[in-house]
């Protein structure tokens, strides 16, 4: 059997010991380091030169998508398969895209750590540097155009809308849904997920609506309520209500509460059709 060298990378010590007593039970992995933040981890997969890293994403300092963006001038065989661990869905599904790698969404469930196990020793048996190492790469690169264009952003130099998404890639059930922007009517906070309505259509996922909010247009898109976000190309009418609120009016019927607090903001969108 052949040996597996494993590398955890993970800023909480418990998450490090919950990996470290799965993988204790699997006779073919040894790990052969744990690193506790992103610089640590660089140094330890290029010194070690591990077979796999257990790798999370949210750390400070240094998430675990730059730690992969710092592994760069590694060759494509030389590169470890990189499993993600992370509590954040959004990150579990960017990840998910580049089928070269896999995810653990914390709390690891049972099943899903042996699933993950069963495809790395796949990818390990059957392992060609154009099909596995090089959608890691294409990763890598993605990284390095949306570091490029927060740069650009920073400085001054491009268009600030050049962040934003014009497509979202969500789950919905147990299928992957690549969702245009240009589709939600309407988007409301329901406890810890918030619920994207685009036409008949009703997409629950679990982001905030902070979250959610900077990755759509502004000029579009208004926050209305503290748990509603409007496409403003869907409203229909405005009917005032007391206490400064309004009722906004969709095209499909749907009525939404504009509260005074939020009102500034859509005043300053009419103000260009005045």
């Amino acid at each position: 059997m052949r040996e597996i060298r494993a590398i955890i990378v993970d800023d909480e010590l418990p998450a490090r010991k919950g990996l470290r007593n799965l993988l204790s039970r699997e006779p073919d992995i040894r790990i052969v380091q744990e690193c506790q933040n992103g610089p640590a981890a660089v140094v330890a997969i290029k010194a070690d030169k591990p077979d796999v890293v257990f790798l999370d994403i949210q750390m400070p300092g240094m998430n675990g998508f730059e730690v992969l963006a710092a592994l760069a001038p590694l060759t494509p065989a030389e590169m470890p398969i990189v499993i993600f661990v992370t509590a954040f869905d959004e990150y579990a599904l960017r990840a998910f895209t580049v089928h070269a790698l896999d995810y653990l969404l914390k709390p690891i469930d049972a099943e899903r750590f042996r699933q993950t196990l069963d495809r790395m020793r796949e990818q390990m048996h059957g392992r060609r540097p154009q099909d596995i190492d090089g959608k890691l790469l294409d990763l890598l690169t993605q990284i390095r155009e949306e570091k490029q264009h927060i740069e650009k952003i920073v400085a001054g130099g491009a268009d600030k809308r050049a962040s934003v998404q014009d497509r979202l890639l969500i789950k919905s059930g147990e299928k992957m849904v690549l969702l245009a922007v240009e589709k939600i009517d309407w988007i409301e906070a329901t406890g810890d997920y918030i619920t994207i309505h685009a036409g008949p259509q009703r997409h629950l996922i679990r982001e905030t609506m902070t979250s959610i909010e900077a990755r759509l247009d502004k000029q579009k898109f208004l926050r209305i309520h503290r748990s509603t976000i409007v496409n403003v190309d869907r409203i229909a009418e405005l009917r005032p209500l007391f206490a400064g609120d309004y009722r906004v009016v969709l095209q499909n019927g749907v009525q939404l509460t504009l509260t005074r607090t939020h009102r500034n903001r859509l005043r300053q969108f009419l103000e260009k059709f005045e």
